[in-house]
Order: C-alpha cells, then structure tokens, then sequence
C-alpha cells in the first residue's frame, strides 16, 4: 500500500477476500476481519498522502 501511495493514486482500492488459510473462523469472522485488514490498508495510504 505504501508503494502505491507513493505514486499518488487517488482511485479506488479492491481486496479479493479468499479464506482459503481461514478455514477455522466463520464466515462471519472472516469478513470481520477481512474488513479490518482493508481499513488498515486504507490507514497507510492515508498517512502516506499527508
């Protein structure tokens, strides 16, 4: 995300959710923290532009 930032793109960001090394939580669970791995993400790229 870093790298990203760093070419000053300002579009916008997909993840693709793939639970394939998450067979022990819920779906649930999983989309929970799916979520919160994409807000740190969104995090980086924004401290990155400021």
């Amino acid at each position: 995300m870093k790298n990203i930032a760093a070419t000053n793109y300002s579009g916008a960001i997909a993840i693709e959710a793939m639970n394939w090394d998450y067979e022990d939580l819920t779906a649930k669970e999983f989309l929970q923290e799916a979520f919160k791995r994409a807000k740190r993400l969104e995090t980086l790229r924004l401290n990155k532009n400021n």
